[in-house]
């Protein structure tokens, strides 16, 4: 499997990439390389569920 990959994680405080709010909880987005999780991208769970059509793969 290659390309992104999101998690979702519970264990804050993170910042949301598009909106800035502060979050116990979030969605990250990134990459997996030597069984390490590399965040790339992190969303609070509002900016996740409003874009989620714009972040799922096109089929």
């Amino acid at each position: 499997m290659s390309g992104p990959v999101w998690k979702r994680s519970t264990d804050g405080p993170f910042t949301c990439d598009i909106c800035l709010a502060e979050t116990g909880n979030a969605y990250l987005e990134g990459y997996v390389k030597d069984a390490r999780f590399h965040v790339i991208r992190v969303l609070c769970e509002d900016c996740y569920r409003n874009n989620v059509h714009l972040l799922q793969k096109a089929s």
